[in-house]
């Protein structure tokens, strides 16, 4: 699986996500993961099936909890920089 971030607009909203390990079926998919999305970024999130692509978009929408990490919503000001 791949994540793929293309630089938007670097305004509000942020999503961040700190060594993050996710597990489908007591295997990791994503292990010690590290990024930050800003607001008007692009992702592209590519991957054969049941290589847990659906399970990462869970944990970072938050309806389901990391096997480890913190996956963090950060909202700032206009013109602040993150």
């Amino acid at each position: 699986m791949h994540l793929i971030v293309a630089a938007g607009h670097n305004t509000c909203a942020v999503l961040q996500a700190t060594d993050l390990t996710v597990e489908v079926a007591a295997r990791a998919v994503v292990k010690n993961g590290s990024f930050l999305l800003r607001d008007g970024d692009k992702v592209g999130l590519v991957g054969r099936n049941g290589t847990g692509k659906t399970s990462l978009l869970k944990v970072l929408s938050g309806d389901v909890s990391p096997a480890a990490g913190v996956v963090t919503k950060i909202y700032v000001a206009e013109g602040e920089v993150v």
